[in-house]
């Protein structure tokens, strides 16, 4: 799986992560966050140093709220956890 490492943040700049890929029964204690899908704009972005990826404005706000702002947390998030383009990883 794909866990998402969110990188603190003192004040409410932009969201920096990375992913953690580990298996299941291996993986690091992680939280699963749920959100209103909404409409899918994908108005914000989620910055992973050497690229970005579009999200919608309702996970960025629950990224946010979730965010601490002195050390990092590790999530699980659907919309970036599971690549939204591939069929097999949806399913899987």
């Amino acid at each position: 799986i794909r866990i998402l490492k969110l990188e603190a943040a003192p004040t409410d700049a932009e969201l920096y992560a990375s992913f953690i890929e580990a298996k299941l029964s291996e993986a690091p204690p992680y939280e699963a966050i749920s959100y209103t899908w909404g409409v899918a704009v994908l108005s914000e972005s989620l910055h992973f140093h050497a690229s970005q990826v579009k999200i919608t404005e309702s996970l960025a706000s629950a990224l946010r709220n979730f965010q601490h702002k002195d050390r990092e947390r590790v999530i699980w998030a659907d919309a970036v956890c599971i690549d939204q383009n591939n069929d097999v990883d949806k399913g899987a």
